[in-house]
């Protein structure tokens, strides 16, 4: 494997857009972690739009304290700032949207939660507040800025609890997820239909995943993932853990259990699932992995194990690739880090065909006494579209990757304004179903007339929601 031998920042990766080469060889650079020796549990979190912050917990002065960092200052990490400091356990939690409006959350001990946020890009915290609410709470920022949290409550039976923490329905009573059994870590992302995916998994013999979509203040249970057979274990093999990351209405889903690691995505915010595919880590036993999703729908999970740590591409079709070995800079003492955080990764520069390549930022627990190595992880994805194309002629052209597809009825054209008025179909996750304003793209001419159904792309830009790669449909 190829190895970078300069700090490569994320401001000069957007800039300048490499070619693709014939080899498309994953790289790694190694970033200087901006925590202490001490640092444990790193969390990762990116507002998909070219900012990614990370996470972690200090207990240099007796009471653990939550720093974070966000990526792209002059030593690659920016400044260390202090997010709250609190008696916090494990698995902290820090989340992002556009805009640098920023969430933390972190459990305490006697089943309760602090949560805070930040709107200017991590530099300044507002106090930290407790609330009522179980070990492993997490909490996230809706498209319309309230917080919304879930944390697994115990009051007569494990379920799932979910809250507004600010926001108009701040004062709504906590709503119960009906699933039981033995609740594993939760995670909750925001949608850009302005409601949000939540996961959790029970683990009674076997994993189960479950989906619930919250939409129009309503949450909708949405599908179970599982293993599809059982399997005889894996000795040494690691704990159950479950990730997932979504782009739009795509998700992406990859978990451990003992049989194995498994795959599986959903083209629109959990309704439908496509069977899961076994991951092919040929290293074991397995620690815990992550996932990061790209635009163009090929998925990254990352995991470490005893030998080191890797990373697999699961292409757009959902086919598995071989594991790249990141680094193998593993140790006996790497495999028993699990208590002090998992391999995280996000991504920090999406692949959407204006750009060869994609980013994305992983960190690690180094040792059981503490510390936190990242890596800027670069995977050329231009390059391996392009081999996938040649081999099927099955890729998506670079138009193809960049927004969401919609499908409407149009309702005005005015060139003059520049502007499209569509009766859109729903678009799961991205936009509800009804009248929608858009602005036309530069180069978009459409031919047009009222009644005419047609479908396009959509993208959200810093001035709004923009439509093109327009065709009508005939009748």
């Amino acid at each position: 494997m190829r190895r970078a031998l300069t700090l490569l920042f994320l401001a000069s990766i957007s800039a300048v857009a490499r070619p693709a080469t014939a080899d498309p060889a994953i790289t790694l650079v190694s970033l200087p972690s901006p925590a202490s020796e001490t640092a444990q549990h790193p969390t990762l979190a990116t507002d998909r739009q070219g900012r990614t912050w990370l996470g972690w917990v200090e207990t240099d002065g007796g009471i653990p304290a939550f720093y974070c960092s966000e990526l792209g200052g002059p030593g690659g990490w920016g400044a260390k700032v202090l997010v709250a400091a609190d008696d916090f356990g494990q698995r902290p939690i820090l989340t992002a949207t556009p805009g640098g409006h920023l969430a933390a959350a972190f459990s305490l001990k006697g089943n309760r939660f602090v949560w805070t946020q930040s709107r200017d890009g991590g530099r300044d915290w507002e106090p930290s507040v407790r609330h009522d609410g179980g070990d492993g709470a997490v909490a996230t920022v809706l498209q319309n800025h309230s917080l919304l949290a879930a944390w697994p409550s115990l009051d007569d039976a494990p379920r799932v609890a979910v809250q507004y923490l600010t926001g108009p329905y701040a004062a709504a009573a906590p709503y119960l997820l009906s699933r039981e059994g033995a609740i594993g870590s939760i995670q909750l992302q925001p949608l850009l239909d302005g409601g949000a995916e939540v996961m959790y998994a029970t683990h009674l013999g076997s994993t189960a995943i479950h989906f619930a979509r919250l939409h129009r203040r309503h949450w909708m249970n949405g599908r179970v993932l599982s293993a599809p057979q059982p399997a005889k274990p894996h000795e040494g093999s690691g704990p159950f853990e479950e990730r997932f990351d979504l782009d739009g209405g795509r998700v992406e889903v990859a978990w451990l259990e003992p049989s194995g690691a498994w795959a599986s995505s959903s083209p629109d915010a959990g309704a439908r699932f496509a069977a899961p595919v076994r991951l092919d880590f040929s290293s074991r036993p397995f620690f815990n992995l992550d996932v990061a999703l790209l635009h163009d729908s090929a998925a990254m999970v990352i995991f470490r194990s005893a030998s080191g740590l890797y990373l697999q591409r699961v292409d757009p079709s959902g086919v598995p690739g071989i594991a790249s070995l990141l680094t193998d800079e593993a140790s006996a003492e790497w495999t028993r880090t699990s208590s002090v955080g998992s391999a995280r990764i996000a991504l920090a520069l999406d692949f959407a065909g204006s750009a060869d390549h994609a980013s994305l930022v992983a960190a690690v627990a180094s040792r059981p006494s503490g510390g936190i190595t990242t890596f800027l992880v670069d995977v050329p994805e231009a390059a391996l579209l392009a081999a996938a194309a040649e081999a099927c002629h099955c890729s998506p052209t670079a138009q193809q990757l960049q927004g969401y597809s919609v499908r409407g009825t149009v309702v005005k054209l005015d060139l003059a304004s520049r502007q499209l008025t569509l009766n859109l179909d729903p678009a799961p996750g991205v936009m509800d179903a009804g009248e929608r304003t858009f602005a036309l793209a530069d180069r978009e001419h459409p031919i047009l007339a009222p009644a005419d159904d047609c479908l396009g792309r959509i993208d959200l830009t810093p001035g709004g929601w923009r439509i093109f790669d327009l065709r009508r449909l005939g009748r």
